[in-house]
């Protein structure tokens, strides 16, 4: 019981500290954000606009549904975020082959707009005994012109 109330705690924050991928049920890899999180064990990913649900013991996608409007960026971001995720996804395709990007934004401190980008990457090589994670994170804080 103790080492399941542990790792109960454990599982979720270690998951999101590293930006855990996930595979949606038709096919999308998703990261596991804190960003992005929108309750216990919910996440959005903002590029195929759905909300899934994370089991971080087993470290699987449980469902998905499509987002509702609360659940989205503000609409006056979402043309930014989306050509950030446009060149974002570029890079990360030429630069972590097999990584997982997301562009997540929302309203900072006193309106500004904040962009974050992530990519995270797991590769492995059990029959060399070896496995190798990476995880990138960047902020943009930007305000509109007056």
């Amino acid at each position: 019981a103790l080492l399941e109330r542990v790792a109960q705690e454990a599982f979720p924050a270690h998951n999101k500290a590293h930006l855990a991928r996930g595979e949606l049920p038709e096919g999308a890899a998703v990261l596991v954000a804190p960003e992005g999180e929108l309750g216990p064990g919910e996440f959005l990913c903002p590029a195929t606009r759905q909300v899934f649900t994370f089991d971080h013991l087993r470290q699987a996608v449980t469902g998905a549904r499509p987002a509702r409007d609360e659940e989205l960026p503000p609409p006056e971001l979402e043309a930014a975020r989306a050509a950030l995720q446009r060149r974002w996804f570029q890079h990360a395709e030429a630069h972590h082959p097999q990584g997982t990007p997301a562009v997540y934004a929302a309203r900072g401190e006193g309106g500004a707009m904040v962009f974050t980008l992530c990519v995270g990457t797991l590769r492995s090589s059990p029959e060399n005994f070896w496995v190798g994670h990476s995880r990138s994170k960047w902020r943009v804080e930007a305000r509109e012109r007056e």
